[in-house]
Order: structure tokens, then C-alpha cells, then sequence
């Protein structure tokens, strides 16, 4: 699709009409468990990173690919002390003006250093890691196969405690 197109779509949801009449027949992904790790120690003691599908990256990246219909099942990483104005959103299928004005809508940025800087939050990772978010078809198993499982070997090597996954 064309980024007009997504664009177009992307205007076309934000009608009230348009979400609800979708929302009656979307079917998304339904698992019979789900994966869940207690959390072993205190919150101040564990290692924290940041997940998210606003389709974030540095401006130096590759963007996420929008021309395929299916979404971008890849990720891109970059470290919690970027500088915000390095940073951009390739993404057509949310409406990201604010976000764009300051990161910190879908990044939560100072938030995250500001409980570290409390000792809420014991540490936190060195990379954030961003997907596109809006994978569909044969782009949804690419993901979980390829991207989720590479990534989930990176957290665990990096000894994270907590994964804070948002979407946007």
C-alpha cells in the first residue's frame, strides 16, 4: 500500500463510527496460555527495559518498511540516553503528531529515568527496543519467530527482570 493510503486509513479510524463497526469483526490472536515469569525479586532491585510499537528508531536507521501490507516484523534498538531529537517515527497507521513534538508520549523516556533517579527501578537495560506495531498475515508469524525469539534472547543475556511493552 501506498503511504497515502495508509495515511488515508489511518485519518479514516479516528471516526468513532469507522473503530466501533471494526471492532465488532476484528479477530485478533487468541492463545490458549499465556506466558507469565513471577517477578523474583523487588522492583528496586531489578533490571528494566522498554519495549514499544510506536515504530520508533534513530533518524540514522533504516526505516520500518510501510510499503509492505502486512506490517514490518523487524525491530530497531537504539540506547535510553539518545537524544530525542535523533529519533523519528516511521509508522502510518496511528496518528503521531504529539509523539512527534515530544518523544515522550509513546517513549516514556524521563519517566523511566526519573524512577531510577528515586530507586523505584533497580536499573535499566542499555537499548530500548521498538517494532512497528500493525503486523498482519504472514508478517505476524515472521515476527514471532524471527524478531520476538531474537529479541527475547537478547533480554535474557542482558538479564532483564522486567520487559514494560507498550503499544502506541
Amino acid at each position: 500500500m501506498s503511504r497515502f493510503t495508509n495515511q488515508f486509513f489511518s485519518k479514516l479510524f479516528q471516526l468513532d463510527i469507522v473503530k466501533r463497526n471494526w471492532a465488532k469483526r476484528y479477530q485478533g490472536l487468541s492463545f490458549n496460555d499465556t506466558p507469565w515469569a513471577a517477578l523474583k525479586k523487588p522492583l528496586n532491585e531489578s533490571r528494566f527495559t522498554f519495549i514499544t510499537t510506536a515504530g520508533v528508531h534513530l533518524k540514522s536507521d533504516q526505516p520500518f518498511n510501510m510499503s509492505d501490507k502486512d506490517g514490518d516484523p523487524t525491530y530497531r534498538s537504539f540506547t535510553f540516553d539518545s537524544d530525542p531529537s535523533d529519533l523519528m517515527i516511521t509508522h502510518d497507521y496511528y496518528n503521531h503528531n504529539d509523539a512527534d513534538r515530544d518523544i515522550n508520549v509513546v517513549l516514556p523516556l524521563d519517566a523511566l529515568q526519573n524512577c531510577l533517579d528515586q530507586k523505584i527501578i533497580g536499573s535499566l537495560s542499555n537499548s530500548i527496543y521498538s517494532f512497528m506495531g500493525h503486523i498482519e498475515g504472514k508478517n505476524i508469524k515472521k515476527m514471532i519467530r524471527n524478531s520476538c525469539r531474537e529479541l527475547s534472547q537478547i533480554l535474557l543475556k542482558d538479564q532483564i527482570d522486567v520487559a514494560i511493552v507498550s503499544p502506541a
